[in-house]
Order: structure tokens, then sequence, then C-alpha cells
């Protein structure tokens, strides 16, 4: 749930939900009352909140929430004054991110604050298997490569993420831009130099390229295994 009166804002919010979470439902509003009506019929798994909203402070919604559920609550808001962010977790928001921030960001945040909700414990959707001996945690972004781990830049990790996401699809550079980059204006050389560092930095270097395959002129596919 995405209480967000401004709609660019709201858009962009539910982009990152749509484009990060695989079968995420999102529902918009932009007034603390109809969220408040709303919120039982579509019981979400997190809630999303601006303070600055026209009908009401988005602290009052912070607050019946929490007298009726422990869903987890993030706050999106211009305030960054010390007194707004200490109001707002008093009340029982579980995270507070000042805007303006990025949508890797955000997603970095709702998939902590999940993780937290479930315990900590990824559950299988999460863990992805590469090759025979690597794995994709996508809760926790990292790659596990026998007893260590391998860290992958935020846009290694999104590409990887896409592809793995598509099970084998070819994924145009089109899509790959964005999705991951966000805008299509960004060159082929770019997407093509992140994944030279990815293959780099997981070991599938062109001698013995077996996880990701490059189609020339079209995009790229992973092969699971």
């Amino acid at each position: 749930m995405i209480v967000e009166d401004d709609p660019s804002s709201a858009d962009s919010i539910a982009l990152t939900f749509e484009l990060g979470f695989n079968g995420v439902v999102v529902e918009q509003y932009d007034r603390v009352r109809s969220a408040l009506e709303a919120f039982e019929r579509f019981q979400p798994d997190l809630v999303t909140a601006d303070l600055g909203l026209p009908d009401a402070d988005g602290n009052q919604l912070i607050r019946y929430l929490r007298t009726k559920s422990d869903v987890p609550i993030i706050v999106l808001s211009a305030r960054d004054d010390d007194s707004s962010i200490l109001t707002a977790v008093r009340l029982g928001a579980d995270d507070y991110i000042v805007k303006p921030f990025s949508s890797i960001e955000l997603q970095a945040h709702v998939e902590a604050l999940l993780r937290r909700a479930s315990g900590g414990k990824p559950s299988q959707v999460d863990i992805v298997r590469l090759s025979p001996d690597m794995t994709l945690d996508l809760a926790r972004a990292v790659v596990i490569q026998g007893d260590g781990e391998v860290e992958l830049s935020a846009r290694e990790f999104e590409c990887l993420k896409v592809l793995v996401e598509a099970e084998g699809r070819i994924v145009s550079t089109r899509e790959l831009k964005t999705s991951v980059w966000r805008t299509d204006t960004v060159s082929d050389s770019a997407v093509k130099m992140v994944f030279y560092r990815l293959r780099q930095t997981l070991g599938d270097h062109e001698q013995s390229r077996t996880l990701i395959q490059s189609h020339r002129g079209i995009g790229y596919s992973v092969n699971l295994g």
C-alpha cells in the first residue's frame, strides 16, 4: 500500500515495487481517510506513507495502523529533521527514508524490513541456484560461492536479478535499460561494461562462459543450473 499525494512520486514508488518484486500487487492512495478505509480490505504486507498528506498528517495513519496491525511501515518524507523522524518511529514506523531517494535504496530498505519481519530467514524463492557451487540470495543481494560471499555492485546485482527472474528468456538490452537504469537513453556500451564486470566477478570468463549468454543485437539471458 502506497500512501502518497504526489502522483509522480506515487507512480515512481509503485514502479520500484513492480520491477523489484515478482507478482506484487500495489494499491495507491492520496489521502489518510481513503487508505484507512481500504486497509482491512487490502491487508497489505507493507505500507509506505508520506507525512504531508492533504487531509491529515501521515503520523495519524501510522498511529491508527499500529492499533490494528503490526504491518511493516516505511515513511517516505521530505522532512529530514530529527523531531519528525523520532515522532514517526515512536508512533510505530519501522523505517524512515528522506526524499529524494533512489529506487535501489528503497528496494534495499524494503527487502531488509521484510526480512526482519519474517524472522531474518530468506524464503526458498529468495535463493536461486546459479551453478552447482554458486547461489544468488535475492533478499541480501549477494552471491554465495563455496564458503564465501561475492560482492556485486548495485548495477551488477540488478542486471543479474532481471536475468534470473526472466528464467532463461532473452532479456533485450532496451528492457535492461528501463528495468535497471530506469531510462532507455543509457548507451549500449554502459550495459556491456556492467556485464563485463559481472562476468569477471562471477568467474564467468570468455573461455568458460556458461552462466550469462550474450545474444548479439538482442540482449542477454542466463543459464541456471
